[in-house]
């Protein structure tokens, strides 16, 4: 699948720049985020970089200098920027010679964009999904009477005593009555324990009997 990158034996000074380093100037056009030759990593940004007015979720490999690996927006699909750089993407920043394989395109993590829309101001990142949604439409479901059926992880509805389930809040209630009940449980069992446990005295001599 990557026969041009199995090939390749040089070291990668790409990968180098890209993580560690930061990209030097000279290896991308108008561009550089190089913070000097010890290694670290870290997220570096060029503030010299104006905020583009087409982002591209893929970064700087594809053009867009405003993107990771120089800083990191919200839309920034890291992982897959990384994948393919990783499989040779970036190699020819470095390397003229070298051609990246058809499939190096093709990769990605393919996760799916199941989050709120991000806001316009601070702090930017849209509603968190419902911690009990599993269905990606309905994310944003917690009571599982629209939130896609009986599904592992789906909330059952009814009430809390008919035996069908309940609510979350139904749920979050439960939890705090047994809380309670476990709480109150063990308050009386070490009231039993130090009631059990008495002091008496023999010729003066204190002598202690447990009938634990």
């Amino acid at each position: 699948m990557f026969p041009n990158l199995a090939a390749y034996t040089k070291p990668r000074a790409d990968l180098a720049a890209i993580l560690v380093t930061g990209i030097p100037k000279g290896v991308v056009p108008n561009f550089q985020n190089n913070t000097g030759t010890v290694q670290a990593d870290l997220l570096r940004l060029n503030l010299a970089i104006p905020p583009s007015k087409n982002p591209n979720n893929i970064g700087l490999i594809a053009g867009d200098a405003a993107g990771y690996p120089n800083g990191r927006r919200l839309e920034d699909d890291v992982v897959t920027i990384e994948l393919r750089a990783i499989a040779g993407a970036t190699i020819p920043l470095v390397d003229k010679t070298f051609t990246p394989d058809k499939a190096t395109g093709a990769l990605s993590d393919f996760a799916t964009q199941t989050n709120g829309a991000f806001l316009p101001n601070f702090p930017y990142l849209g509603t968190p999904n419902c911690g009990f949604g599993t269905q990606p439409k309905n994310h944003n479901t917690c009571d599982g009477a629209s939130g896609g059926g009986s599904g592992a992880g789906a909330v059952p509805a009814g009430g809390a005593a008919t035996g069908a389930g309940g609510t979350s809040a139904g749920r979050d209630t439960e939890l705090l009555v047994g809380g309670a009940v476990a709480a109150a449980g063990a308050v009386a069992a070490a009231g039993a324990y130090q009631h059990n446990r008495t002091t008496t005295t023999t010729d003066g001599v204190p002598t202690h009997r447990s009938t634990e």
